[in-house]
């Protein structure tokens, strides 16, 4: 018993494989507006919410934005996907290669509300 629990406490502490680490979700952070993040005129909570899961953007909508235009670009390759979601269904998810680079994600509305998060891999 005391050997499976010294077995138990260092696999608690070891470090994890690349594998492991990649697994792990990465929140993309999303503003309002073309704006800073410090800027007084983005206003109240932004109602997505986007993580990278291996190959895949999961992208979660607080409230019913109705149909959004989503589009993901790479600065080097320009814009890599373009889709309208409808913002209903609660959940979306983009294909993301995974490959290096600067990504730039944003969510246009059809009220002209703009929202955009950065991922740089």
């Amino acid at each position: 018993m005391i050997l499976f629990s010294l077995l138990a406490a260092a696999m608690m502490f070891t470090t994890p494989t690349p594998t492991q680490i990649s697994q792990l979700p990465t929140e993309i952070i999303i503003i309002e507006g073309p704006y800073g993040e410090d800027d007084p005129r983005q206003q109240g909570p932004v109602p997505i919410i986007a993580s990278v899961m291996g190959e895949t953007i999961m992208v979660s909508f607080i409230s019913d934005l109705g149909n959004v235009s989503v589009v993901l670009s790479e600065a080097s390759e320009g814009t890599i996907y373009q889709a309208i979601v409808d913002s209903s269904d609660i959940l979306a998810a983009i294909p993301f290669s995974g490959n290096a680079g600067n990504y730039t994600i944003t969510f246009n509305l059809s009220s002209g509300v703009r929202y955009s998060g950065v991922l740089v891999i």
